[in-house]
């Protein structure tokens, strides 16, 4: 009587033991109108038979634990699948394997699922954890990451561009980038870091998965600020220069901020004087007393330039 007594607990540890249901992976983000795969595995007493498999999803106003029963996903007995999910899933359908697969997936998809199977003896078992998934809702947005504090961003700063849509990206996906809608060829990750900009990557930046015509629905400006660059003075007209005649020099350069000061200095007889404070520089009728040399000082609100 005690060896049966062992025996029976030995049998019923061992039938215990071995209801189980293992997911993977626990947490999962998919593009919207994509398919995506719920993996799982489960076991049950081996003397037992089974009689209900069904996947469910909680409802909002439940516990996303998987200790309430929600809208059935799939169900063993189609008829009580969820209108939501008919003709949208597919299961493994063999011993213990679990596995689900889940159609056109939208935005309403987001959420926490849940496998359960019943088997005879009133058995019953409801695998916890479960699978959360996040749809990743179109179109992608690019965001821009730098450690000013202020967000201004200057030469020489690090810059990082992420690629991103509502819920969660898809981190596994090639992506394309593109600046004023021209492929950068060797970016192809989530991210697109810049070291040390320059004033050559200012530009309108946008992204989508390579391959794909998704891209971002509004591009983005890195709005990169440097000081004046290329400064250089025009002559209007050009050509020889006769007395009498008027003419303008025009102090003309690139900058990020606009230049908001101009200054101009004549050399002559090695003396500088300050002669002008405009942007264009008019000299009504040319005479000898004009000789010199001319220079002008452009100024934004980074530095200054000559």
């Amino acid at each position: 009587m005690f060896y049966i007594s062992i025996l029976l607990q030995l049998l019923l540890s061992a039938a215990v033991a071995s209801v189980s249901v293992s997911y993977n992976p626990k947490s999962i983000c998919v593009l919207e109108r994509s398919s995506v795969d719920f993996k799982c595995t489960f076991d049950y007493p081996y003397y037992s038979t089974l009689e209900t498999t069904k996947w469910f999803k909680p409802e909002a106003d439940q516990k996303q634990d998987g200790t309430q029963v929600g809208i059935s996903v799939y169900h063993s007995n189609t008829a009580e699948i969820h209108q939501l999910y008919k003709n949208r899933t597919a299961y493994a359908n063999q011993d213990r394997n679990c596995s689900l697969q889940l159609h056109n997936v939208s935005k309403n998809d987001n959420g926490m699922y849940f496998f359960r199977f019943e088997y005879s003896y009133r058995g019953k078992y409801t695998g916890l954890g479960g699978i959360h998934l996040s749809v990743a809702v179109l179109p992608f947005r690019v965001t821009v990451k730098t450690q000013k504090e202020n967000g201004h961003i200057h030469e020489g700063d690090s810059v990082t561009l992420t690629c991103g849509t509502e819920n969660c990206t898809p981190k596994q996906k090639l992506f394309a980038w593109f600046k004023n809608q021209r492929l950068i060829p060797e970016a192809t990750d989530i991210e697109f870091r810049i070291s040390s900009v320059s004033h050559h990557d200012f530009g309108n930046y946008s992204c989508a998965l390579k391959n794909s015509s998704s891209t971002s629905a509004d591009e983005i400006l890195l709005d990169i600020k440097y000081s004046p660059k290329n400064v250089e003075i025009a002559v209007l007209p050009s050509g020889k220069i006769r007395e009498g005649n008027s003419l303008t020099l025009i102090c003309m350069s690139n900058a990020n901020p606009s230049v908001t000061n101009y200054s101009w200095f004549l050399i002559k007889e090695a003396n500088v004087s300050h002669i002008g404070f405009h942007r264009e520089f008019f000299i009504k009728a040319a005479s000898q007393k004009d000789d010199g040399q001319y220079f002008c000082i452009a100024k934004n609100d980074i530095k200054t330039k000559n």
